[in-house]
């Protein structure tokens, strides 16, 4: 029930992720990375969607229960909060197969974690980071330096908030987390009527199963066991430049 992205790996898209992330050395994302255990760089590079020159991501949510390794794409629109980008919430695209599933202001971080973020330095984050409901002391690897409600590290271009800091930072950490929560449960749950999209490959993505010409279209797709991606995997759908487009849920 966790996520590791390999060494050099490359990804695209908001991790929602029920138990740990990794990535391994040299491995890099453009999008988010909201864990509810905790997330581990070695020697990784994480970029901030809003950093991105696309908007339109691709969102796994691996759970260790059998028919539910779930994902989504997400749709990425903080609320009006001091710490947010003041997006209101928008309405599905209309050719949507599934409604997208909104992380709210979980969106405000590029990376949250509820029990840890550890680095193996070097690494290089664009964006904020998160941890509650634990100390500071949990941004292991970083060398914080605390400046009244977020620290800084040479690590992290952006802001690290922890549930110890002065407030309102625990307040705000509180309500990311909830909403990191209740967007997973949102994808983890949903059900899958289509029968050719349960174990498709055999839980091997890639080639005949989502390579280049037999590219994966919207839909849900859950698995009994573990999913292994060994190759670039490429998704058909519809897309705009607000990420609302077409969503697949794993």
């Amino acid at each position: 029930g966790y996520v590791q992205v390999g060494v050099d790996a490359h990804m695209e898209g908001i991790l929602l992720v029920k138990t740990d992330v990794i990535f391994k050395t040299g491995s890099s994302l453009s999008g988010r990375i909201l864990a509810q255990t905790r997330a581990d760089l070695q020697m990784a590079t994480i970029v901030n969607p809003a950093s991105a020159a696309a908007n339109n991501y691709t969102t796994f949510s691996p759970t260790p229960a059998p028919d539910s390794f779930g994902a989504n794409t997400l749709t990425d629109t903080p609320t009006n909060s001091p710490k947010g980008k003041g997006s209101p919430t928008a309405s599905p695209h209309p050719f949507s197969k599934q409604p997208i599933v909104d992380i709210h202001t979980a969106g405000n971080y590029v990376m949250l974690s509820m029990t840890g973020i550890s680095t193996v330095p070097p690494s290089a984050i664009t964006g904020d980071v998160g941890v509650w409901p634990i100390a500071g002391t949990a941004l292991t690897g970083f060398s914080t330096t605390l400046v009244g409600d977020y620290s800084t590290s040479d690590q992290i271009t952006g802001k690290a908030y922890a549930a110890n800091y002065e407030v309102p930072t625990p307040t705000y950490l509180a309500i990311a987390v909830n909403d990191m929560r209740a967007a997973y449960n949102n994808a983890a749950g949903r059900a899958n009527p289509d029968t050719s999209r349960h174990n498709l490959g055999g839980g091997t993505l890639g080639g005949a199963f989502g390579g280049a010409s037999a590219k994966l279209t919207p839909g849900i797709y859950t698995f009994g066991s573990g999913v292994t991606i060994g190759d670039t995997i490429y998704f058909e759908g519809t897309g705009s430049a607000s990420g609302q487009g077409d969503t697949d849920v794993f």
